[in-house]
């Protein structure tokens, strides 16, 4: 999604989005359901996933993004309304042996660009 804020903050809208099935979802609820998604892999854990076959792949990712070009005139840019809060998290370990812990930062942001700053 910080794509497409920032993009749609220039006026472009977002016509494909790749990466695993929840992003695909998530894509569709907020983006709409003109912007093309193609699912590359599937998650199964924090920080795992089942990844599909190659050539599967390609020729999805191939297809993707011709569809996404025919549906350019259906997509709007995505816009939102700012200031927003946002949140990152990530797992962070202090040594090899030891447990990771979760990170987590928080910021507000008047400006889409700012997102990039985080």
């Amino acid at each position: 999604m910080q794509c497409a804020t920032i993009s749609g903050y220039y006026g472009i809208p977002t016509i494909l989005v790749t990466g695993d099935e929840a992003v695909c979802r998530e894509t569709k609820h907020f983006l709409g359901n003109n912007c093309v998604t193609v699912s590359v892999k599937k998650g199964i854990a924090r920080e795992a996933a089942v990844l599909y076959p190659f050539e599967e792949t390609r020729k999805a990712l191939y297809e993707g993004a011709r569809k996404a070009m025919e549906v350019i005139p259906d997509c709007k840019p995505y816009k939102m309304d700012f200031p927003v809060k946002g949140k990152l998290q990530y797992l962070k370990r202090e040594s090899d042996n030891a447990e990771p812990k979760i990170v987590t930062k928080e910021a507000v942001f008047n400006d889409p660009r700012d997102i990039l700053k985080f």
